[in-house]
């Protein structure tokens, strides 16, 4: 340190520590243009997904259809299946429930689109969905129907709670903390979840003996 006045000093930085700290500087750098660029993408892709909307097919007739698929299965073992209230806590799907024993259980019911033919998958996929959840969101359920849409033809991805456990070991969030579900069929008749690597999600079609598992289960709250 060289003191040339009383009022003025002048530091001299060792040549080593200058170029850590200058490195180190360009590493937070280079950091931040990471996730501002991945903040970014998630940003156009979700504005370009939702793009294409199904108008064909409201929530209130899916709910309706998949009521006309568990009712003649749960309704001999005593329960009703209902449309969720929202206000009451119900979340956003339905409510399967034996009024008798008080058993009751909330599934999760999402619709999406097909986006093949959008993002150019239609060599690959004959239809790709596409779906959000958060972790929260996610456990106030006791299972999860998402349907994918072709042609108004609805495919019905079905999971339990340890299934979702299982899927969500290979996925990780977005920024906003939000999982992505793209569930799609293959020219080869396997369904997949092909957001994260690729996993196989054929015993997860059409198995509503999922359902009837759940409500089995009366320890499950």
């Amino acid at each position: 340190m060289i003191f040339l006045d009383k009022k003025i000093e002048v530091i001299i930085m060792r040549p080593d520590l200058y170029y850590e700290l200058l490195g180190r500087i360009n590493e937070l750098e280079n950091r931040v243009k990471v996730l501002e660029l991945k903040g970014e993408n998630e940003i156009k892709e979700e504005e370009s997904m939702k793009v294409i909307k199904d108008t064909k097919i409201s929530k209130n007739e899916m709910i309706s259809n998949i009521k006309g698929v568990l009712t003649p299965k749960l309704e001999k073992k005593g329960f009703i299946v209902r449309k969720a209230i929202p206000k009451n806590g119900e979340g956003s799907g339905i409510i399967i429930e034996n009024e008798d024993t008080g058993n009751k259980k909330k599934i999760m019911i999402k619709k999406s689109k097909d986006y093949s033919k959008q993002y150019n998958l239609d060599g690959e996929f004959k239809f790709s969905g596409w779906f959000t959840s958060s972790e929260s969101e996610l456990n106030e359920y006791h299972g999860y129907i998402f349907a994918v849409y072709k042609d108004s033809v609805p495919t019905y991805f079905i999971f339990d709670r340890e299934d979702m456990k299982s899927i969500l070991n290979y996925k990780t969030v977005d920024s906003k903390g939000k999982y992505h579900f793209y569930l799609a069929e293959d020219k080869n008749g396997q369904y997949f979840d092909h957001r994260d690597g690729g996993l196989l999600l054929t015993g997860n079609v059409e198995a509503w003996e999922k359902i009837e598992r759940i409500i089995e289960n009366s320890d499950a709250q």
